[in-house]
């Protein structure tokens, strides 16, 4: 509560504030990079022909 507001009133103020201006919920933000097929991370480090020569090895 110190961080966001000095009291209740405040913090009430703010919340009708971010409820007004409709602001997304944390998980949305995953959801709509995994529609755009945007998953992040780093690539893969085992590509192409590695498996298969480690196994023929």
């Amino acid at each position: 509560m110190k961080r966001l507001g000095r009291d209740a009133a405040e913090l009430t103020t703010l919340a009708d504030h971010l409820t007004a201006h409709g602001r997304e919920s944390p998980l949305e933000g995953p959801d709509a990079a995994a529609r755009k097929s945007n998953h992040g991370g780093m690539p893969p480090v085992i590509t192409g022909g590695i498996p298969h020569t480690v196994l023929s090895q």
